[in-house]
């Protein structure tokens, strides 16, 4: 883990999440884990309008 990463981590900034069921991707790598981060400004200025409803839950993928 490289130190911006543990530095995030231990901010509370982003967290690594276990996947219960592991993908293989096309390269033939297997996930077994992702790293989250709380949505910046920019992520949610991006969202649709339906994302911002009370009582739903979006996944901001931004590249």
């Amino acid at each position: 883990m490289t130190q911006a990463k543990q530095l995030h981590s231990e901010m509370g900034i982003s967290q690594d999440v276990k996947l219960k069921y592991p993908v293989r991707l096309p390269t033939g790598e297997v996930l077994e884990k992702v790293s989250v981060r709380r949505p910046k400004v920019g992520d949610i200025r991006a969202a649709p309008i339906w994302a911002a409803m009370p009582n739903r839950s979006c996944l901001f993928l931004r590249g």
